[in-house]
């Protein structure tokens, strides 16, 4: 494991709409998040895309 410092709280960020993942980003470059962890995060983060597409296609009541 990299000794590399990574502030997760602090991290600058060119995304506005996914912060917290620019910063699990950042820890996975530095070597702190599993394999697995990072791909249950992918897929979690596309199911959620594919779901925010769904919405934004219905029709408002």
């Amino acid at each position: 494991m990299s000794k590399v410092f990574v502030d997760a709280l602090h991290t600058n960020t060119d995304s506005a709409r996914w912060p917290y993942l620019d910063r699990l980003i950042d820890l996975r470059e530095a070597g702190l998040i599993a394999p697995e962890v990072w791909h249950l995060i992918c897929e979690l983060t596309r199911e959620y895309e594919i779901e925010l597409a769904a919405a934004r296609e219905r029709p408002l009541s």
